[in-house]
């Protein structure tokens, strides 16, 4: 495209919810920059920012991180007695075969501790993103950052498409549905999700709440806003398929094919061509051909 002056804009501005992340803060902006490219191709990024917010809500969680990372550091400081142990061995040998022994405990205590120190605090940290959204306060506040970021875009159009991924697509349509719920003063026109694990989200929360039987499809929907979701058939987290109209109503189920699987697959949206043109059609207000 050439210039920003003499091209079309975006009706519509882009809000864009990041799912389940290890990152600190800050860190996480910029996720969806690859795909903000494809939807809008200027050569100006401010000029592609005015139309494309990031909701980065990793920070709202930092405090929870330290306290798993005081955790697993308590753990690490077990790994450190094999000193203890190694010391008190080598002190009694006599033969080169007697110091071995010792020293590969110790060799492999420090394997596990570097083991431990890389990938635990990590590993834990992605298991507990999507149960501390669902509690409480913390949802609420990482809430409260997709709703100002959406104000924010709102004042540079009339309306916003609500894009969530993996975890950003359940904080994504909690937004919708609290914003439906308040009258609507959030101008949300489309919802998009992909790579969305709300069927398996929403059968949770049913059982915590003590509802038996199939879900009630009237009292889950978004009446007044679009909903487009974007699913991979080798996407696990979107359970490889559709989200039932016999849950949400109204939803417009697209399939897409990275030709990946597992976490390539559920990660192959932000690269995808075929899924920045149903986002830059609902941003243009066109309809997906």
């Amino acid at each position: 495209m050439g210039d920003a002056e003499n091209i079309k804009r975006p009706q519509y501005a882009a809000v864009v919810v990041h799912g389940i992340c290890a990152n600190r803060g800050s860190q996480q902006q910029g996720f969806s920059t690859p795909l903000s490219k494809l939807v809008y191709p200027v050569e100006s990024q401010a000029e592609r920012e005015r139309f494309w917010k990031e909701a980065v809500w990793e920070h709202v969680t930092n405090a929870a991180d330290d306290k798993i990372q005081d955790v697993v550091l308590q753990v690490m400081d077990l790994y450190d007695r094999t000193s203890y142990w190694r010391d008190s061995k080598l002190a009694e040998a006599t033969h080169w075969w007697q110091r071995l022994w010792p020293r590969l405990g110790y060799m492999l205590g420090q394997m596990s501790r570097i083991i431990i120190h890389d990938t635990a605090t990590r590993l834990l940290d992605l298991s507990l993103d999507l149960p501390l959204y669902l509690g409480e306060p913390l949802g609420t506040k990482i809430r409260k950052v997709v709703t100002d970021k959406i104000k924010e875009a709102m004042e540079k159009t009339d309306g916003v498409v609500l894009i969530g991924h993996s975890l950003g697509s359940v904080i994504a349509y909690d937004v919708a549905r609290e914003n439906l719920k308040a009258n609507s003063p959030l101008n949300i026109k489309t919802l998009i999700t992909m790579g969305s694990p709300l069927k398996w989200v929403t059968n949770v929360r049913l059982a915590e709440e003590g509802e038996v039987g199939p879900a009630d499809p009237t009292t889950l929907s978004l009446p007044g806003i679009k909903w487009i979701n974007i699913y991979d058939k080798g996407d696990p987290v979107a359970l490889k398929g559709e989200l039932p109209d016999t849950m949400f109503h109204d939803v417009e189920n697209i399939s897409v094919e990275s030709g990946s699987s597992f976490i390539d697959a559920h990660t192959s949206y932000w690269t995808q061509n075929e899924v920045a043109a149903i986002i830059r059609n609902a941003m243009f207000a066109e309809s997906v051909k």
